[in-house]
């Protein structure tokens, strides 16, 4: 059975969200948002050689503070454990990225606001896939060819 459309319609709604983060997202930093500013925001793409790329629902939210940094999240609504999941948010990201930028949407301090991907994962079994990206990459140990945390 297909999910991805009742999904969307009952996670479309800010209120769960609010609820989904508060209660499930157990870090620092979700006592800085401002739910009030949750929004719903276009998950439609296309990138630079205009290909279509289309993501479940995408979510902006700002800090208590004022700040013009805001969260993105990322629902990716899925059925089966996607080997390759990591990848497709880095995609996702990258031209969530670019049209921030194409629309001058960066912080006040000129950078990129960060972005939360959150996978709800419906499937049978327990999710299999990596969550994390450098794991999917062929590197001997401690190399720094690959590292999004720094630049050497």
């Amino acid at each position: 059975m297909d999910f991805d459309g009742p999904y969307k319609t009952l996670f479309s709604n800010p209120a769960m969200i609010e609820d989904l983060i508060k209660n499930f997202v157990h870090e620092d930093w979700v006592e800085t948002l401002n739910f009030n500013t949750l929004a719903l925001m276009n998950s439609s793409f296309i990138g630079d050689h205009m290909e279509r790329r289309e993501g479940d629902l995408i979510f902006r939210i700002n800090t208590n503070d004022g700040d013009p940094t805001y969260i993105m999240v990322l629902l990716e609504l899925q059925s089966s454990s996607d080997h390759w999941m990591s990848v497709r948010f880095l995609v996702y990201a990258g031209l969530l990225y670019q049209q921030l930028i194409k629309d001058k949407q960066v912080t006040k301090k000129g950078k990129l606001p960060p972005v939360f991907p959150l996978v709800l994962y419906n499937g049978k079994g327990s999710w299999q896939a990596s969550t994390r990206l450098k794991k999917l990459i062929d590197l001997p140990p401690r190399s720094k060819l690959f590292c999004f945390n720094r630049i050497s």
